[in-house]
């Protein structure tokens, strides 16, 4: 979505049709996972912190991060700087600015971790 050049970006998870338990779980756990990426996203914290609250939900929970993938900035482009890795060690890569927006993008896979 663009508005007066400025884009947003959002994501929406839903099951279709009568849900399975590990089904919600699923979902409870990407959702704890966000919430968990958005408080870590603290002007003088790092994007590492950011991830590695994600991976810690995650893990937490048995399931493994999809490492193709991850958050973005926004502004006025879709997916620029700076990009948020599903995991990584706290305190590393750049600071979280005042000002900057990135969506959160937790995506797992109900694979044991190894």
């Amino acid at each position: 979505m663009s508005i007066d050049g400025w884009v947003a970006d959002s994501a929406l998870s839903f099951v279709v049709g009568t849900p399975r338990d590990e089904d919600l779980r699923l979902i409870d756990t990407t959702q704890r996972a966000l919430a968990a990426a958005i408080d870590a996203a603290t002007v003088g914290n790092r994007i590492g912190d950011i991830s590695a609250s994600i991976a810690a939900v995650s893990h937490g929970e048995g399931y493994t991060i999809n490492t193709d993938f991850g958050g973005h900035g926004v502004g006025r482009i879709m997916h620029g700087d700076p990009h948020i890795p599903t995991t990584g060690a706290p305190a590393g890569a750049s600071r979280c600015d005042r000002g900057s927006s990135s969506p959160s993008s937790p995506g797992f896979s109900p694979r044991p971790t190894s």
